[in-house]
């Protein structure tokens, strides 16, 4: 496993302070809140409130958070173009900027139930500014994503796995990297501008029963699957990644297994979640619905299209060899049933 580039934290006053020391006790507001989601990075941690990060943590010392959330509020207020900025504007930039640096100053206090409080109405009044008439139990992939990783842990009892990483994207400096030649993109012409680099799985769960690895590619509302190309575009990613060579396979395993390991020690998993390295690690599918009616009728021919679709082949690719989990209306519990 090439560990410089693999998920994780390896700085050692880091992990000490995340363990034992001042950021533990971060750990144990994040453990509290429900709303809240902390996942690892490349030795850093990302915690998520209905799918934004509301905090990008590289050791007690240092946090960054987007000022987007701040200045994009006030955008028709003042410009933030630097080059068309009066003195007013420069000024009333530097009055939001300086809320950030407030919130940022609760962080180093240590006073993180009210930083994390704090951060989750700025959120708020970003996404009412951004999104008008959104609201935060209304659920875009990213929330379902959240909500998922919330309903599916070892205590979770209609559910048959454990959530151990999201939004997982792959380094092109990891063992594991991708070796495929899918594009990432083309233009009008359907010329390739840029080959695919940094596949992206958007779930990493366990199997309670097995220890097997499930690697799951979540698509919300009707339509999310269009076509053969999109369904294979996602096991392209998986077979060229994950499974193009025994190597690579057992080098993202060893790499969930260091995840999963940090993150039992700091008690945001169960113990007795176990990756039976021996067994090879699956890919699927997960449909999230909502329980509208349009939604529901659409379902219904969504389905049978999808399933027509795993019955064919392309570049040599079977879709009906990955399983599809078809989640019910506000359900987000991984089970086949």
């Amino acid at each position: 496993m090439n560990t410089k580039k693999c998920r994780g934290i390896k700085n050692a006053r880091f992990w000490e302070s995340l363990a034992a020391g001042k950021l533990s006790k971060m750990i144990d507001v994040i453990k509290k809140d429900p709303s809240l989601v902390l996942h690892f990075r490349n030795d850093y941690l990302n915690v998520y409130y209905h799918s934004g990060s509301v905090a990008k943590i590289n050791s007690e010392k240092s946090i960054e958070i987007s000022e987007n959330y701040f200045v994009s509020c006030d955008a028709e207020n003042y410009t933030r173009n630097k080059d068309k900025q009066t003195a007013s504007d420069i000024k009333k930039h530097e009055a939001l900027l300086e809320r950030r640096n407030a919130l940022k100053q609760l962080f180093y206090d240590g006073e993180f139930e009210s930083y994390f409080d704090k951060m989750k109405k700025t959120m708020e009044k970003y996404w009412a500014y951004n999104s008008p008439g959104k609201k935060c139990e209304e659920k875009d992939e990213g929330d379902v994503q959240q909500e998922i990783c919330i309903h599916n842990q070892y205590e979770s009892k209609d559910s048959k796995y454990t959530i151990i990483d999201l939004e997982h994207e792959v380094s092109v400096e990891a063992d594991f990297c991708y070796k495929g030649d899918s594009p990432f993109s083309k233009n009008k012409n359907g010329i390739i501008i840029k080959k695919k680099e940094k596949p992206r799985f958007d779930i990493v769960s366990v199997r309670k029963s097995t220890g097997q690895i499930f690697v799951w590619e979540l698509k919300k509302g009707t339509g999310a699957l269009e076509g053969l190309s999109g369904m294979h575009d996602h096991v392209d990613s998986y077979l060229h990644t994950i499974k193009e060579s025994p190597e690579a396979e057992n080098s993202f395993i060893e790499e969930m297994e260091h995840v999963l390991l940090q993150k039992q020690i700091l008690g945001l998993i169960d113990k007795r979640v176990k990756i039976d390295t021996q067994k090879d690690v699956k890919f699927g599918f997960v449909y999230s619905y909502s329980d509208s009616a349009e939604d529901k009728k659409k379902q219904k021919e969504e389905k049978k299209a999808v399933e027509s679709l795993r019955n064919q082949v392309q570049k040599g690719i079977q879709i009906n060899e990955y399983p599809i989990i078809y989640l019910k209306p506000n359900s987000y519990t991984l089970s086949e049933k």
